[in-house]
């Protein structure tokens, strides 16, 4: 997943020449998390009940993080 994940931010940033990305995760979603953390995602902010699962219809906090082209681009460059 995260293999696939580098390559979508290396096509944004590069080919669609896009500045900034926001994510958005669950607050209880650790794996999801997780995995923007290790991308290079910043965490911005908690959303109360901002989004409702389609699965229960509940509504659940949601973890934000952003991108910038050139904090990424440290991050390539550094090999994290």
């Amino acid at each position: 997943m995260t293999e696939a994940a580098k390559k979508l931010l290396e096509f944004a940033f590069n080919s669609l020449k896009i500045n900034r990305l926001n994510i958005s995760a669950f607050v209880e979603n650790n794996a999801s998390n997780k995995v923007i953390k290790k991308l290079g995602f910043v965490f911005e902010s908690t959303k109360k009940q901002a989004m409702r699962s389609k699965a229960t219809n509940k509504l659940h906090d949601v973890n934000t993080y952003g991108l910038l082209k050139e904090d990424w681009e440290k991050n390539v460059f550094e090999g994290l």
